[in-house]
């Protein structure tokens, strides 16, 4: 399973850490975090807005530019209601995560992108948790996305044999439980 919101062994981790990026990791030395997808950020003095500013090179390994609508699509799914995965506690502090998880709203207000390359999480209260849970795997949104409505995450779930990310190496072929080749 080499969906970034689904894997659950360490194994596929180490597949998903080498296809997918997030908007920063935790440098060597795990003190710090440092950019990757996102050129630099800016946090609220109360801790309860984030605000990403992305680069302009990054594009998945089909060619599609990466952009904030990708961010946004992939944390809606983490907060979709029919989502079955490990990771959905990373959105629960985010503001209007229970009305849309609930299936009231469309909108999804605890992240906004505010124009291509300029994503703003919103929390609830400010935690030390929040910036962590601004680091999730991006996933395009033209892929993933493509059979997927609100309320029905099967088809990004099924698709998790063949990822596509943005990460430095692109999955080639594997043999489940013998052996997995990158690009």
């Amino acid at each position: 399973n080499f969906n970034p919101l689904y894997y659950s062994s360490s194994y596929d981790g180490y597949v998903v850490d080498l296809v997918f990026e997030g908007l920063a990791t935790l440098n060597f030395e795990g003190d710090e975090y440092e950019p990757v997808v996102a050129k630099d950020w800016t946090i609220s003095e109360d801790g309860k807005t984030i605000t990403f500013n992305l680069r302009e090179d990054v594009v998945f390994s089909d060619g599609t530019p990466l952009t904030a609508n990708d961010v946004v699509f992939t944390y809606k799914v983490l907060a979709d209601p029919s989502y079955s995965g490990r990771y959905g506690s990373v959105v629960k502090d985010l503001e209007g995560y229970e009305a849309y998880s609930a299936g009231e709203t469309e909108e999804f207000v605890g992240v906004v992108a505010e124009d291509d390359y300029t994503v703003t999480f919103n929390f609830a209260d400010g935690k030390r948790t929040n910036f962590a849970n601004t680091t999730m795997s991006i996933m395009p949104e033209a892929y993933y996305g493509a059979g997927f409505t609100v309320g029905d995450t099967a088809s990004i779930e099924a698709l998790s044999a063949e990822p596509v990310g943005s990460g430095p190496y692109k999955l080639d072929t594997y043999s489940e439980a013998q052996f997995i080749f990158l690009t």
